[in-house]
């Protein structure tokens, strides 16, 4: 059984998202390696997503923001040098979505940062996401990757990303903006 840690040194969300799928199909079953990457500019989308009805594609073209489809589902997040992206994958026998989960609330918590894992894979602090996260299965490996907006440029986010209105209508709130967080708006730094 080995441990592996891999820190990308690219932006590009082509080739992180690349290589992130790659160890799924080329890590050992008894292996277990985390993963960090962060992405320039980049919107993500599931892997069962339309990009025509997820992004706003005319504003991201003109920006210069990439559109990547990852290989989990879930919903289009958008990536920028205030976002940190993290990847566990493990064999089956040693993944544990659980402690992986707790793994990253412990380390936000320990910037005295109070936060919470809610339903539908979201990890929130003071009602508001700064994380979401998705998975795969690929033989004998598990996959569970997501994001932590930290300084993320909340504006640019709204621009590219088109949220349903009936999401909207059912949360009860106006924008993306209100939905998310920074968790650079808790600490002092």
């Amino acid at each position: 059984m080995s441990n592996w840690l891999y820190v990308s040194d690219s932006g590009d969300g082509w080739r992180n998202l690349g290589v992130d799928e790659y160890f799924i199909e080329n890590l050992k079953p008894d292996d277990m390696l985390l993963y960090f990457y962060i992405n320039r500019s980049a919107v993500i989308i599931g892997r069962g997503q339309n990009p025509w009805a997820e992004c706003n594609l005319a504003a991201m073209e003109r920006d210069d923001v990439q559109l990547v489809r990852r290989i989990t589902g879930g919903g289009a997040v958008f990536h920028d040098e205030g976002n940190l992206n993290f990847s566990f994958i493990a064999g089956e026998g040693i993944y544990d979505v659980q402690r992986q989960l707790n793994l990253i609330l412990q380390a936000v918590q320990s910037f005295g940062i109070p936060c919470e894992f809610s339903g539908r894979n979201d990890l929130l602090a003071d009602g508001r996401k700064f994380s979401g996260n998705a998975f795969c299965a690929r033989g004998g490996i598990r996959q569970h990757h997501g994001t932590l907006l930290l300084r993320s440029d909340l504006g640019r986010l709204q621009n590219y990303l088109q949220v349903d209105p009936r999401k909207m209508k059912a949360k009860g709130v106006s924008s993306v903006r209100s939905r998310v967080c920074n968790l650079s708006e808790f600490t002092e730094a």
